[in-house]
């Protein structure tokens, strides 16, 4: 036998089916057509943003204690730290750093801003009207410039009315 009788003997014979054309061969089978892709989902808007709601301040009972905490008012109407650096800078027979005046005064030196006050004058008025009157503010302490280390810095030494109100507390 040949090849080519033997790859027609083997081949199985073709099939007649309701698609199939009388010629008695199958066509070609189509390709599959990829599977339609979704569509991208649609953005979400953003929420309109919140107006703030302002409520009135809750009023102040006359026999409500402050409470003890570090930022409470003592004596005088300073806070607790606002005195401990008063008492520190009173100590001291030199003008300080605000590093020097967190570590004697046992503050954390970038609450000293609210403290101490600023020494930009615009930036305090606005920290004494958001928060409390500072230091600076109230008279109790003064700022000078100084070199401190071959570098311009700020430093503080307390004033007259700060060494009686430190005394006081």
């Amino acid at each position: 036998m040949s090849e080519t009788t033997a790859a027609v003997e083997t081949a199985p014979a073709p099939t007649q089916t309701p698609e199939t054309p009388k010629g008695g061969t199958t066509p070609p089978a189509a390709p599959k057509a990829a599977p339609a892709k979704k569509p991208a989902p649609k953005p979400k808007a953003a929420p309109a943003p919140k107006k703030p709601v302002s409520k009135p301040a809750p009023k102040a009972k006359a026999d409500a204690k402050p409470p003890t905490n570090g930022h409470a008012k003592a004596g005088g109407g300073l806070r607790g730290p606002q005195v401990r650096v008063l008492v520190a800078l009173s100590k001291s027979n030199k003008p300080l750093t605000r590093v020097q005046i967190a570590d004697k005064a046992k503050v954390d030196q970038a609450a000293l801003v609210e403290y101490v006050g600023s020494a930009d004058k615009a930036r305090r008025e606005a920290n004494d009207k958001k928060h409390f009157p500072s230091l600076l503010s109230l008279g109790l302490v003064r700022a000078d410039d100084a070199e401190v280390d071959g570098r311009e810095v700020v430093v503080y030494q307390v004033t007259a009315k700060g060494r009686t109100a430190a005394s006081k507390a």
